[in-house]
């Protein structure tokens, strides 16, 4: 299987480059980081009866308690509540996860029906600060590989050509895709701003040394005849260092 990890600011084209990868095989299956993120999540929010407040970290543990068995379920992954809990004030590490968890905190004392509604790729942007805290947290307190490691586990149990990993934002991420044998592809839009970079998902995400980058500059008819040469090259052992996706559609 070939296996191509994708990593981006929020906003510069990584859906539809992994869409794009996708349209260039038969045999392809695409997995989000960020999905298995939604799926905890949203098991998470099931437990939620008794709605915790960001100044009550007995509370807050009192939900988190269903966390170890959730984590078990869908990434493989043991710890106990111990592993989990808040037990202070978090420190300057972390300080921008937990506020992450506490700005969800005050929309459900607003809006507790937010955290009955399944969260989807439709609706996830309302939930970003949940997902942000919970996909950092994890990453801190339990195992830097927990997200990646079980996405390699769902590609190990494909029988695809093409693995497509979407939302890769840690270097730990990324190492682990190239441990699997795959690379990792960036995409860029020049002259469009880049969204949450005092977050730590984000600040993350740009310490990542991609194994080529992509200028998302033209249509997304030239973006996805990118991805087939892009495709084509690893295949060939012969990848770029970038690809200018109007310079392809000049050269065609």
């Amino acid at each position: 299987m070939v296996i191509i990890g994708i990593t981006g600011a929020i906003g510069h084209g990584k859906t539809t480059l992994a869409k794009a990868f996708e349209s260039a095989t038969t045999s392809s299956i695409h997995l989000e980081i960020g999905d298995l993120v939604c799926e905890v999540a949203n098991k998470l929010n099931e437990h939620l009866t008794v709605l915790p407040t960001k100044n009550d970290y007995q509370s807050i543990n009192n939900w988190l308690r269903f966390l170890p068995d959730i984590l078990q379920t869908f990434t493989h992954t043991e710890c106990t509540l111990n592993d989990l809990a808040l037990k202070g004030a978090p420190n300057d590490s972390d300080i921008s996860v937990h506020n992450n968890l506490f700005e969800y905190l005050d929309k459900l004392q607003i809006n507790p029906e937010l955290s009955k509604i399944k969260i989807t790729a439709s609706n996830k942007e309302n939930y970003r600060d949940f997902l942000q805290w919970l996909g950092g947290y994890l990453i801190i307190k339990i195992n830097p590989g927990i997200w990646s490691t079980e996405i390699i586990h769902r590609l190990n149990d494909s029988d695809k050509m093409l693995g497509v990993v979407g939302g890769i934002r840690y270097p730990f991420d990324a190492q682990t895709i190239r441990k699997a044998g795959g690379v990792i592809v960036q995409i860029q839009r020049n002259g469009s701003t880049e969204q949450d970079l005092a977050d730590a998902t984000e600040s993350q995400r740009r310490l990542i040394e991609p194994d080529t980058v992509v200028d998302n500059n033209s249509s997304i008819a030239d973006l996805k005849l990118a991805a087939k040469i892009i495709l084509a090259d690893i295949k060939a052992g012969n990848l770029a260092k970038k690809y200018d996706c109007k310079r392809i559609n000049l050269n065609k």
